[in-house]
């Protein structure tokens, strides 16, 4: 099985769709693209790169880092999953290896950041350096975590709304799905900021030119960074207020339980102490028994409603 793609690209920026296994073309830098699951993956690696670049490349998981060696960048970062079925917040993965003459991306599923630049390669048109590619992959990355977060926070304003301003009950599932996935996101950009910033410095020393970007593109990894953080800090200051409000709740309702049951407690024990059927209850042969013991129940009622005012319980 080949590569998914292979292009050499000179320096007007015009590519040239190659086999990974061609001789590269003078004045150009190459460009391969791999599926992680390739079985000629490893050998090509094996006999291509070196041994450092190949472990850091066939890692099963990956953190987003970026890291210096030999005049180049072992990168990992990860990117939206926008493949069909499957969810946003289930990021994937992207590992690339980046000199001035060569660019290795590994993959385990498709990123549309990069399959964006495979199409756009097609037609005969790419970045004109290997770090002008990897910039561009980075801003299609980022554009789409941040249209993400963008989305959550949005998510998270209407939910407010329906909190605080129409007091509508939060819908549990939606709001569990939007707070986990908050979480997971966040989870990997955090570390993709410092890796970026770190692309930055090892981009400069290596003499790119696209350090300005690679810098800009690092300041928006960690606006997004801080607005996910707000996002995550907001919704759990939701949840934490309707826990109150659920908890108030059942304060009050428990309130006028006791209440209830202060009331009818007494009524319950005289109606009891009459309702027993043994010889000597008093009344038995008056007619005007019964309705004698119910204007004294009103009248303990009336009572136990003056000493729990009289108390200020009520």
């Amino acid at each position: 099985m080949p590569a998914l793609c292979a292009f050499d690209i000179d320096t007007s920026g015009a590519a040239h769709s190659v086999l990974h296994t061609d001789p590269m073309r003078q004045n150009c830098y190459r460009w391969s693209h791999w599926d992680l699951g390739d079985e000629d993956l490893l050998p090509w690696a094996m006999n291509t790169l070196p041994e450092v670049v190949v472990a850091s490349l066939m890692q099963v998981e990956t953190r987003p880092r970026a890291t210096g060696f030999d005049k180049g960048a072992i990168v990992a970062l990860r990117g939206m999953n926008l493949n069909p079925g499957h969810d946003d917040e289930d990021m994937v993965s992207l590992r690339a290896w980046v000199t001035e003459n060569t660019v290795v991306t590994v993959r385990r599923r498709k990123l549309l950041a990069v399959d964006d630049i495979r199409k756009t390669a097609e037609t005969g048109h790419a970045p004109s350096t290997s770090w002008a590619l990897l910039a561009d992959m980075v801003a299609g990355l980022s554009i789409r975590i941040q249209s993400k977060s963008i989305e959550m926070e949005e998510a998270t304003l209407t939910f407010e709304e329906q909190i605080f301003e129409s007091e509508r009950n939060m819908p549990g599932v939606e709001f569990a799905q939007l707070r986990r996935g908050v979480i997971r996101i966040h989870r990997y950009i955090a570390p993709q900021a410092q890796a970026l910033e770190d692309l930055v410095h090892i981009a400069s020393e290596n003499g790119c030119t696209n350090s300005a970007e690679l810098n800009e593109l690092a300041n928006l990894m960690r606006r997004n960074v801080e607005e996910m953080a707000s996002t995550a800090s907001r919704l759990a200051a939701l949840f934490d207020h309707t826990q109150a409000q659920h908890a108030y709740k059942q304060g009050q309702n428990s309130y006028v339980l006791s209440i209830i049951a202060a009331i009818f407690l007494p009524l319950g024990f005289v109606t009891g102490l009459f309702g027993v059927n043994i010889a000597g209850m008093p009344g038995l042969e008056w007619p005007w028994a019964f309705a004698t013991l119910c204007l004294s129940l009103v009248g303990m009622t009336a009572l136990a409603v003056l000493i729990l005012k009289r108390f200020k319980v009520w």
